[in-house]
């Protein structure tokens, strides 16, 4: 008895730890500020054979320039698979690739405007959905979420996380009421 209880603790407590873990690793994505290691803007480059990028005042977005490895991008798709949706952040490969999730693979886009990597990412799923609309623009860290954008995935996550904990909870008092005579 006394160890059947302790065995529903420790899987309790498993089980929530479990969740917590995942809400810290959503919160930490969606609100990741990018190249937090170097300080440097996602723009700042360090070959000085690559062209630098000229500062860009708060809030707008660089047009006509080259995306380079290590650029953070906000791509946004629609007509995907309702389990499989591309709407993000992503990061460029060190190889010129951005991964765009399991079911869509990686493409090379370094060296391409970002109308250019629109184009380009739109005729790769081509292939798979029907008709796929995208946006592709710079990440700014700095500007308001709008929508469904970083805070409003990351409440909605917390509210999932949250209907799991109680349903946890919920089943384990009810294993604790089967084992009490």
């Amino acid at each position: 008895m006394f160890f059947a209880r302790i065995k529903h603790v420790f899987i309790t407590v498993c089980l929530l730890s479990l969740v917590c873990a995942g809400a810290a690793a959503a919160a930490h994505v969606l609100t990741a500020q990018p190249n937090q290691d170097s300080g440097r803007p996602p723009a700042a480059q360090t070959d000085p054979a690559k062209p630098a990028r000229p500062a860009q005042p708060k809030g707008e977005q660089p047009s006509g320039l080259i995306i380079h490895p290590g650029d953070r991008l906000v791509i946004q798709v629609t007509g995907t698979l309702p389990d499989n949706p591309i709407d993000g952040v992503y990061r460029v490969e060190p190889n010129g690739n951005v991964a765009l999730g399991i079911r869509h693979g990686r493409l090379s886009i370094k060296g391409l405007t970002l109308e250019e990597a629109e184009a380009k990412i739109g005729e790769h799923l081509g292939a798979v959905l029907r008709s796929p609309a995208v946006q592709v623009t710079w990440y700014d860290p700095a500007a308001p979420a709008r929508g469904h954008g970083r805070d409003a995935a990351l409440e909605s996550r917390v509210r999932d996380l949250e209907q799991e904990v109680r349903a946890l909870r919920a089943a384990v008092d009810e294993l604790k009421k089967r084992q009490t005579p």
